[in-house]
């Protein structure tokens, strides 16, 4: 069987028994109808849902003038707190967000410190067998309390876990002493969608990390070490250490391609406003600058979710002090900063805040009418009682 192109040229197609040709290692049936045409009103049906969405991004987040980073955010979850759980389901469970979540929760072990718990969306996942406590802060009261009341409904039974409405940066409590166990530190922390509210991530990270139980029992073997080495009249070396203690992270950040960033950074202050996060965060250089040593690394959704799996470094003592003594002073640094900082955060954010308020009493006001609407049609379609015909309550008085 011969085919004739357009240009003139013939190709010669072996014939198949049932009306088949081969080419290209294709078999492909001749008889067969022509598929169907694709139809322009679907295609055009698409194209418009999708560019009205853009559209709609567009008037949604856009803002005239961007925020600096470095500014406070967390007053925004004690007035999302309610209804955030709603606003972020649908969203993580199709981006598989909330798959990452479990894969990351049940790898906790032993003392464990969740950092950012928030409404407490990772309380379902972890596995009590391997947890000896369990302690879950948050700077968020509002969060924090309906992380509580969703863990005490999940794990009735469970005894070991405590939670603090502090920020991570202010406050570290040590976990809990159990039976003749000293826990000095933290065998796993924890911090999902958290590094993108604080203005100090690295600092964060660092500060976590040198809280972990192998930190503490590599300071104190550095230094049992060194006290025996001068005793004996030996140099002292890198004491051995089982740096087992992880900080397990979930955060999401920029991506591997530029037009994907380009937007991230578009609506990065009305993100900010609307959730109080910071989706435009370079978390790669955020977890490099806190010195923590990386375990593994997983990205995901164009590269915009980054999982991470962190351990404190191995160095010399020497490097350790230098390393502690740095940290301290970044953090004595940061305390000096943080009233001046607080005040301009809250006079540049204010206009923003007065507007958001107002936003919040209207939807309230329309969440009433709508609750009375639902009573009155409830009362309507209640079936009326049946009334007394009159007289008859006075022939019962006689």
């Amino acid at each position: 069987m011969d085919i004739t192109y357009q240009d003139g040229t013939i190709k010669k197609i072996s014939r198949q028994p049932g009306g088949e040709k081969r080419t290209g290692g294709r078999v492909i049936n001749l008889d067969a109808p022509p598929g169907p045409k694709p139809k322009p009103v679907k295609t055009l049906a698409c194209a418009f849902l999708f560019t009205s969405f853009l559209v709609y991004e567009y008037f949604k987040y856009n803002r005239d003038k961007p925020l600096p980073q470095d500014i406070d955010t967390s007053f925004r979850f004690d007035r999302i707190a309610k209804h955030y759980d709603e606003d972020v389901d649908s969203t993580e469970s199709l981006i598989g967000i909330t798959k990452q979540r479990r894969r990351l929760t049940e790898k906790a072990w032993g003392n464990v410190l969740e950092v950012g718990v928030g409404t407490g969306r990772n309380s379902e996942f972890y596995d009590l067998t391997k947890i000896k406590s369990l302690k879950m802060m948050d700077k968020s009261p509002k969060m924090l309390e309906l992380a509580k009341s969703k863990w005490e409904e999940l794990h009735p039974d469970y005894q070991q876990a405590n939670f603090i409405a502090e920020s991570a940066l202010d406050f570290l409590p040590p976990p809990e002493k159990i039976g003749n166990e000293d826990g000095k530190g933290y065998d796993t922390i924890i911090s999902t969608m958290s590094l993108c509210s604080t203005p100090y991530p690295s600092l964060l990270i660092r500060h976590l990390g040198l809280h972990l139980n192998s930190a503490l029992s590599l300071n104190q073997s550095a230094s049992l070490a060194s006290s025996v080495a001068e005793k004996a009249g030996i140099a002292s070396s890198k004491p051995p250490s089982d740096n087992n203690s992880r900080i397990l992270l979930l955060e999401h950040g920029r991506s591997y391609f530029r037009l994907v960033n380009w937007l991230l950074d578009r609506y990065a202050s009305s993100q900010a406003l609307e959730h109080g996060c910071w989706w435009n965060r370079d978390v790669g250089k955020i977890v490099r600058d806190s010195g923590m040593q990386v375990v593994s690394l997983r990205r995901k959704n164009l590269g915009t979710t980054w999982i991470y799996e962190l351990k404190y470094p191995e160095m010399s003592k020497k490097e350790r002090e230098e390393f502690q003594r740095q940290h301290e002073s970044e953090m004595e640094e940061m305390r000096s900063r943080m009233p001046a900082e607080r005040a301009a955060s809250e006079k540049l954010w204010k206009p923003e805040m007065e507007q958001m308020v107002v936003r919040m009493r209207l939807e309230t006001w329309r969440e009433q009418k709508r609750k009375e609407a639902d009573e009155r049609t409830e009362a309507a379609k209640a079936p009326e009682k049946k009334r007394a015909p009159r007289g008859t309550i006075w022939e019962s008085v006689k």
